[in-house]
């Protein structure tokens, strides 16, 4: 009898993304989405690079955009409107440590 090859698995999925934050400037979005790493949540700054080589063309192509996974938009909106809020300001008389 001959040998009949395993069915390939199924593949996954493709991961959507949702728009969390758009803006002109994106050294603005990169803040947030460092913010964002540092809880494990994986964003990325879409059309920067674009934006950085003509700011002219920034507004024609919809500015940057900062786009996180569907999964995690929710805990992204929540970490955001923290930040948004004051949430993580640091007082004059904060240690850094």
């Amino acid at each position: 009898m001959p040998h009949r090859p395993e069915p390939a698995a199924a593949a996954p999925a493709p991961e959507t993304f949702v728009t969390l934050a758009r803006s002109l400037d994106p050294w603005n979005l990169q803040i947030l989405r460092a913010r964002l790493a540092a809880d494990g949540i994986a964003a990325y700054v879409a059309d920067e690079n674009i934006n950085c080589m003509n700011s002219l063309w920034a507004v024609a192509v919809g500015g940057t955009r900062l786009q996180v996974a569907r999964r995690d938009a929710e805990a992204a909106r929540c970490i955001v409107a923290l930040l948004e809020s004051g949430a993580f300001a640091l007082d004059d008389d904060d240690a850094l440590s």
